[in-house]
C-alpha cells in the first residue's frame, strides 16, 4: 500500500482546522445566546414556507447551531430535526441559494426538487434524512473562503454539483450496506450489479428526479454545464461507496487539472460523509448509536435470512 501524502490528506486537515480557528469568514463562532432556547421552540415547514415570499429566509428564525453556516464542531442537525420534520429540505434550500441565484436557476424549482429527494428517504436509523443534512452542512462549510475546497468552488458548476452531490447522496438508502445487497440478491443489486449497487441506486433516482419539469432547477444551464453538473455529480456519489475507501485515501492527489478538480470534490464528499465525527462529543455520540442500531438491524436481518453476519453488525 502506497504512503498517504500530505496533499492527498489536505481536505482532512483544512477540516478538522475549523475546530482551532479563532476567526473564520463566513462562519459564525459559537455564543451562547439567551434567546437560542426560545427560538428552538419554533417549528418550521416547508409546508408552512411556501406561503412565504421567501422560504429561503428560514435561517435567520434558526438557533445558531442549526444553521448553515454553523461552526463545523457547532452544527447540530439533530437538533433541526427536532424544529422540523424536513430538515434535509431547510439545509438544501440555503446550501444552493448563492450558486442558483449566480447561474440564474428558478429558487423555486430549487425548494422543490429539495423537498422531493426528501420525501425519497426511507426512515432508516442512521441513514435518513437527518444524515444527509449533516452532509450537506459540512459540505458547504468546504466551499467557503479558506474552506479546503474554496480553490475548485470558484468555478459556480462545481460548487453546484458537490452540494447538488451531497444532498442526493444517499436518496433512498435502503438501511442496509452493499455487501447485504449482493449477498441477499435485493433487487437494487440485482438492476445495478455486484459494484455500488447503492450508489448506483442513488445517482439514478437523482436522474429520474431532476428530468421532472417541476424539479428540473438545471433548465437554464447550457448543454455543456449540465452535462458537467451531473457527470460531476455521479464521480461525487459513486465515490462514496465505503468498498474502495482506503484506496482512495491512499491516492496520489492527482497533477492533471480535470482530475484535480474530481479528485478534491470527491474527497470533499467523503470528508463530509463522516462528518459527524468532527461535531460536538454529544452530537456525534448520538450519531454512532444510530449507526449502531442500523448495524444490528441489518445482522438480525442476515441471521433470518441465514446468511453470514457481516463484520460489525453484531447484537
Amino acid at each position: 500500500m502506497r504512503l498517504c501524502c500530505k496533499k492527498a490528506v489536505h481536505i482532512v486537515d483544512c477540516t478538522l482546522r475549523y475546530r482551532s480557528v479563532s476567526t473564520v469568514p463566513e462562519i459564525e463562532r459559537e455564543k451562547a445566546t439567551k434567546d437560542e432556547s426560545s427560538s428552538a421552540t419554533a417549528r418550521f415547514s416547508p409546508e408552512a414556507a411556501m406561503l412565504k415570499e421567501d422560504f429561503f429566509d428560514l435561517q435567520s428564525q434558526l438557533p445558531r447551531s442549526c444553521r448553515l453556516i454553523a461552526q463545523i464542531n457547532y452544527f447540530d442537525a439533530l437538533k433541526l430535526s427536532k424544529l422540523t420534520k424536513y430538515p434535509l429540505t431547510v439545509i438544501s434550500v440555503a446550501a444552493l441559494r448563492q450558486v442558483a441565484v449566480q447561474l440564474g436557476l428558478p429558487l423555486e424549482k430549487v425548494q422543490k426538487f429539495s423537498f422531493a429527494v426528501e420525501q425519497k428517504m426511507n426512515d432508516n436509523c442512521y441513514h435518513n434524512a437527518i444524515h444527509v443534512s449533516d452532509v450537506v452542512q459540512s459540505t458547504y462549510i468546504q466551499t467557503l473562503t479558506a474552506g479546503p475546497i474554496c480553490d475548485i468552488c470558484q468555478d459556480p458548476i462545481v460548487k453546484l454539483s458537490v452540494i447538488l452531490a451531497a444532498i442526493v447522496h444517499d436518496v433512498g438508502h435502503p438501511g442496509y450496506n452493499n455487501a447485504f445487497l449482493v449477498a441477499s440478491r435485493h433487487s437494487i443489486a440485482r438492476k445495478h450489479g455486484d459494484l455500488a449497487p447503492a450508489e448506483h441506486m442513488h445517482f439514478e433516482i437523482f436522474q429520474k428526479l431532476i428530468q421532472q419539469p417541476e424539479l428540473n432547477f438545471l433548465e437554464c444551464l447550457t448543454s455543456e454545464q449540465h452535462t458537467s453538473v451531473i457527470a460531476l455529480v455521479k464521480h461525487a456519489v459513486l465515490a462514496t461507496d465505503m468498498s474502495n475507501h482506503l484506496e482512495f485515501v491512499y491516492r496520489l492527489e492527482p497533477i492533471d487539472s480535470e482530475k484535480y478538480v474530481l479528485f478534491k470534490l470527491a474527497f470533499a464528499l467523503k470528508v463530509a460523509d463522516m462528518s459527524h465525527s468532527m461535531r460536538s462529543f454529544s452530537v456525534h455520540n448520538k450519531f454512532v448509536d444510530m449507526l449502531k442500531e442500523e448495524f444490528r438491524k441489518q445482522g438480525d436481518r442476515e441471521r433470518e435470512l441465514r446468511l453470514q453476519v457481516t463484520s460489525g453488525m453484531y447484537e
